[in-house]
């Protein structure tokens, strides 16, 4: 089970910010055997992050994005990418 949501701000007709962020849940490890719960518990990894977008090539919405994201722990990342994730 996982819960997700993105918020891109413009702020001009090129440059935008945007905001990240989501909670996924593991319910057991069927690879080692153990049956799925219905009950996260410990097994909730929520994650939140922040970037900005560059939009290269307005006639064909072709975007850059530059992003850090922060999870549970030292779970930290650096993305670099083109378009939209969703």
């Amino acid at each position: 089970m996982d819960l997700q949501f993105v918020l891109l701000v413009l702020i001009s007709q090129r440059w935008g910010w945007v905001l990240f962020g989501g909670v996924g849940c593991l319910h057991g490890n069927a690879l080692a055997g153990e049956e799925a719960s219905s009950d996260c518990g410990s097994n909730t990894f929520p994650g939140l992050g922040t970037g900005i977008s560059w939009l290269i090539k307005p006639e064909s919405g072709v975007v850059l994005r530059a992003e850090v994201a922060k999870g549970t722990g030292d779970n930290s990342a650096f993305y670099l990418r083109f378009g939209h994730p969703f």
